[in-house]
């Protein structure tokens, strides 16, 4: 079926998936993950590609690590372009933040792609970039601006795999709309009848303990993180090695990212207790007198 350019006739919207706090906890702690596991597979491969990487120049790391970043970002939402013109569309470019997490998007208001098309635009820049970034890493010189592609890229694509797995769960004759933040799943006219009876899929949000914190504190631990790490070591050249009880955080020439990222997380985490606290107290007084009194009434205008 022909991708329609506007609602039409008889166009049932069923429902839609954007970013809320739920999802942009859930979407956090998984790109956390998926983050850990996939750098530690790349530097196995570094190891297996190039026995001697620790033996690179750290600067030349440092900036290809760096620039890997933009050039993720641009040609991620670059590939989904390209995809949607394949397609037809004319995509449009943008960035926002959203229950504080920033995003950026390609996309196409106004027009709808059937499901399994929209399923290519989705996964096509995990497949391209990974693939590319792969290709880089044979190289010596392009080894670590190509395990930096494949690890943002492969992070980045959090919310596009989660969108996937929804979409999985709806029948292939559903249409997608992608306003920017927001997809929304439409059912064309001769599909009216099993429409009517449809449930939304599962995970349009997610139930995340805190929710709205985790992304604060994942900015809160990268601060502390790159904050940390000068005079942790500039302590480690001076004394020689420093530990935290089991853990070495730092030697004279080397310093332990996995140990300095977890204490960073503890702390990070001790400093969001208090305000979380102080949130939820309020919220639930809030809740008690809106039971009491009824919800607060906003004046007209």
């Amino acid at each position: 079926m022909r991708e329609s350019e506007s609602e039409g006739v008889g166009w049932r919207r069923l429902w839609q998936i954007g970013v809320t706090p739920g999802l942009a906890g859930a979407w956090t702690l998984a790109g956390l993950v998926l983050f850990g596991s996939t750098v530690i597979g790349l530097a196995r491969l570094e190891a297996a590609l190039h026995p001697d990487w620790r033996n690179a120049s750290p600067l030349l790391a440092l900036i290809s690590v760096l620039l890997a970043v933009p050039l993720t970002l641009v040609a991620h939402e670059g590939v989904h372009g390209v995809v949607f013109r394949a397609f037809g569309g004319r995509p449009r470019y943008g960035a926002g933040l959203a229950a504080g997490l920033p995003y950026f998007y390609a996309a196409c208001p106004g027009r709808r792609f059937s499901r399994d098309r929209f399923l290519l635009v989705g996964l096509a820049p995990l497949v391209v970039l990974d693939l590319a970034g792969l290709a880089l890493m044979l190289g010596a010189a392009t080894a670590f601006l190509g395990a930096g592609l494949v690890a943002f890229n492969t992070t980045g694509a959090i919310g596009d795999l989660w969108a996937v797995g929804v979409l999985l769960q709806a029948p292939r004759w559903i249409h997608v709309e992608d306003v920017g933040a927001t997809f929304i799943a439409w059912a064309p006219p001769e599909r009216a009848a099993e429409a009517a009876g449809m449930r939304p899929p599962r995970g349009l949000d997610a139930r995340v303990p805190f929710g709205r914190w985790v992304v604060p504190w994942f900015v809160t631990m990268l601060a502390v993180f790159v904050i940390g790490a000068g005079p942790l070591g500039a302590a480690a050249r001076s004394q020689g090695e420093v530990r935290l009880g089991p853990l070495v955080l730092a030697t004279r020439h080397q310093l332990n990212v996995g140990a300095g990222l977890l204490l960073a997380a503890v702390l990070s985490a001790l400093l969001m207790l208090a305000p979380a606290a102080y949130a939820g107290v309020r919220g639930r007084a809030r809740r008690r007198a809106e039971r009491r009194n009824g919800p607060r009434s906003r004046p007209p205008g």
